[in-house]
């Protein structure tokens, strides 16, 4: 499926669902997509990236950022704790932000490169299991605590 007809079909769920032209972005995961799909993406005018990995976006997007510099990439799979610092050089946004001590690293490192990134936290599944509950709320106060953390670093 080409760009062309993806972007069709979004604006026309936009406006099927009411929603405003153009409110939907549309992320082209490039994760094990060859270079030249990627670069032909890119030579399309598509600008928000997702991969699933830090070191494969470290293997192609330094070079593709010299011709296509106004590109947004964002992390889209799991984030080590000790790939944290080549992350926050390589993305402008990481979707899996899952744990306090992640929060921190990234915090810190968010400060010490002097970036500003988004950070969006994976969701919490609700679990009707009565034992279950109290993993659940300590985790929501972790990753609230988390989001201050990493909030704070962009001030």
């Amino acid at each position: 499926m080409t760009l062309s007809i993806i972007q069709t079909k979004i604006e026309h769920a936009e406006k099927s669902s009411g929603r405003t032209i153009g409110s939907t972005q549309l992320i082209a995961v490039s994760k094990v997509q060859p270079n030249e799909r990627v670069l032909n993406v890119l030579g399309q005018g598509h600008k928000i990236f997702g991969e699933n990995k830090v070191q494969e976006a470290h293997s192609k997007w330094p070079m593709f950022r010299e011709n296509f510099s106004d590109v947004e990439v964002h992390l889209i799979g799991p984030l080590q704790s000790n790939k944290v610092k080549q992350a926050v050089e390589l993305f402008d946004a990481i979707h899996t932000v899952d744990r306090l001590k992640l929060a921190q690293k990234l915090s810190n490192e968010i400060q010490a490169q002097g970036k500003h990134l988004i950070c969006l936290f994976k969701s919490i599944p609700a679990k009707k299991n009565k034992n279950q509950v109290y993993f659940q709320m300590k985790l929501i106060n972790s990753l609230l605590i988390a989001y201050l953390l990493i909030c704070q670093s962009k001030v």
